[in-house]
This record gives C-alpha cells, sequence and structure tokens, in this order.
C-alpha cells in the first residue's frame, strides 16, 4: 500500500502485513498499559481502604456515645448535655485509676527486675540490662490500651 509521510514529505510504500503487525502491537500494549493502571489502582486502593484509622480522641468517642444514645432513646439537649458530662466525670475517674494502677505495676516491675538480677552472674547483667532497656523503649512506643 502507497501512504503519504508529511513528515518527511514521501511517499511510503507499507504491506498489509506490516500494517497488522504494528496494529497488533498496538493492541498489547494498550493491554498490558490497561493491567497494569489497572492493578496499581487495585493495590493503592485496597492497601488505602486496609489502612487502620489514626486513633480518635476520648472526647470524639464520649460525643459518638452520646449520639448513639440520643438516636437509640431521643435524648433531649438537656439529657445530652448530662449524659456528656457524666460520661467526662468518668473518663477522668477511668484515667486516675490507671495511673494509680501503672504505679502500682511499675513497683511490681521493679521488684522482679531486682529478683531476676539476684539470679545472674556478673557476666549476664549486662546483656539482661540491654534486654530490659529494648523492653521498656517497645513499651512506651506501643502502651497499652486504657
Amino acid at each position: 500500500m502507497t501512504c503519504w509521510s508529511a513528515s518527511t514529505g514521501r511517499i511510503n510504500e507499507r504491506s498489509a502485513h506490516d500494517r497488522n503487525a504494528r496494529s497488533g502491537i498496538r493492541v498489547a500494549e494498550s493491554r498490558a498499559l490497561g493491567a497494569a493502571l489497572g492493578g496499581l489502582s487495585g493495590y493503592l486502593f485496597g492497601h488505602r481502604a486496609a489502612a487502620a484509622p489514626g486513633p480518635v480522641s476520648e472526647e470524639v468517642k464520649r460525643h459518638q456515645k452520646v449520639a448513639q444514645l440520643t438516636e437509640l432513646l431521643a435524648l433531649t439537649t438537656e439529657q445530652q448535655s448530662r449524659i456528656d458530662a457524666i460520661f467526662s466525670d468518668t473518663s477522668a475517674q477511668f484515667q486516675e485509676v490507671h495511673k494509680q494502677s501503672d504505679a502500682q505495676l511499675e513497683v511490681v516491675r521493679q521488684k522482679a527486675r531486682d529478683r531476676v538480677r539476684a539470679v545472674l552472674t556478673p557476666q549476664q547483667l549486662p546483656k539482661f540490662e540491654d534486654f530490659l532497656r529494648k523492653m521498656d523503649a517497645d513499651r512506651k512506643n506501643h502502651p497499652p490500651p486504657h
């Protein structure tokens, strides 16, 4: 087949076989690109959807509970305010109990560590202290939920 090339200003001779081969390559490239983009989109969507939401503040949790009770019980505005105050006070009390129990747990933890130290040899103590530093850092970076 004779074709005019605008870029060269010449007439090019192309066979039907050449055109079909190029067309097939373009179709294959389009399909490969579509599959790659589809796979990438699925991967990104799946990881974004599976990502855990950030931590929710106690205040937000409290308001969510009040909203649930408002819907369930048809609370008045006054009831909502009073219940929110009750939840806020209760949360403060829980935090105080946790502080006290955390302090008590630390005393027990230190006593157990001292008891283990008494069993170890002088050569073992430095490794044990490194072990404890790592445990303490891990506990600091991943505190238990309260």
